[in-house]
């Protein structure tokens, strides 16, 4: 089967086969490594694989039927073929790890950043929860003060509702006063928050028409 085996490769070469990953050289070659006479012995697959190696045509694929050898000439450049695969491999495993370990890394760290948010917007609250505390204290001219003057130390969309309520219904409110609240509300708020903006803008048309000359 050895001497069958050479005769291909030879034949391969010498008339130009063109048999590529299907050569008849490959197949034979599978059954002469696994007979029992010989695929235990080193020393002769290795002579073997040497002499196809050496005396093989244009085929790439004889007899190992795999291109990653076709610039291999003797057993020695399929030794060092194979330790330049085997590095290859190492080095896109160390780099697919590497790659791993900062996607990990990136995961923790929005983790901690997440968690810090989370506890600033806890402190955030507690804070704002205090100053309106402290703001609902003030009587309310004060408190209209700061609204117009932005001194309040939290977020407008916090400020109860009842607040705004008393404000209005409570307080002798002037058109500019009017015109200050109107502007203090953010154009994203809540829908109780613009209907207080609606209530504010429809006192104070009336008042731009009393205030217009005849």
């Amino acid at each position: 089967m050895i001497w069958l085996f050479k005769g291909l490769v030879l034949c391969e070469k010498d008339f130009n086969w063109m048999g590529g990953s299907v050569a008849s050289n490959i197949s034979v070659y599978r059954r002469v490594i696994q007979h029992p006479d010989i695929k235990h012995d080193m020393e002769r697959l290795d002579e073997l694989l040497d002499w196809a190696l050496k005396n093989r045509g244009q085929n790439p694929y004889t007899p190992l039927d795999s291109h990653r050898y076709r610039g291999c000439k003797s057993l020695m450049d399929k030794r060092i073929r194979d330790k330049e695969l085997r590095d290859t491999y190492i080095k896109n495993m160390e780099a697919e790890r590497q790659i791993q370990i900062k996607k990990d890394q990136k995961i923790e760290l929005n983790k901690q950043l997440n968690q810090l948010k989370q506890a600033r917007q806890a402190l955030n609250y507690q804070s704002y929860r205090v100053q309106i505390e402290l703001f609902l204290l003030k009587d309310r001219a004060r408190q209209l003060f700061d609204l117009i003057n932005h001194k309040i130390k939290f977020p407008i969309n916090l400020l109860p509702i009842h607040v705004w309520e008393k404000i209005i219904i409570l307080e002798s409110l002037g058109i500019d006063q009017i015109r200050n609240l109107i502007k203090v509300i953010p154009k994203n708020t809540t829908d109780e928050i613009k209907s207080i903006k609606r209530r504010l803008i429809s006192l104070k048309e009336p008042l731009e028409l009393q205030s217009k000359p005849s």
